[in-house]
């Protein structure tokens, strides 16, 4: 474990950042327990003959260490009973791929 990592854990640990879900992949029984942060943002797709096409969704985000796959269409329910579908295919951005990003759907 890095300084990233060990940073990372106690903002996903913080209550002010993270919540607890339950994460659940297309086709498992199981879920497995995660901590999550979400945010709300308009995601950039990209250019398109001089205009910026945006996605509206909400951005979460789950370590690598709690869920080594995530997988479009997955589903996270929250602690508040609220469920959420992973929209696209998670990535990682940060250099040591410990951070899944995705966009999810209420």
């Amino acid at each position: 474990m890095n300084a990233f990592d060990e940073a990372m854990g106690a903002i996903f640990a913080d209550s002010n950042f993270g919540q607890q879900a339950q994460y659940l992949a297309p086709g498992a029984v199981t879920p497995i327990p995660c901590a999550i942060i979400l945010s709300r943002a308009d995601r950039e797709l990209g250019d398109f003959q001089r205009s910026n096409l945006h996605r509206e969704g909400t951005i979460g985000e789950v370590r690598a260490r709690e869920i080594a796959n995530l997988e479009k269409g997955g589903i996270f329910t929250l602690a508040d009973g609220s469920v959420r579908r992973i929209l696209d295919d998670p990535i990682t951005k940060d250099p040591d791929r410990l951070i899944w990003t995705f966009t999810l759907k209420s």
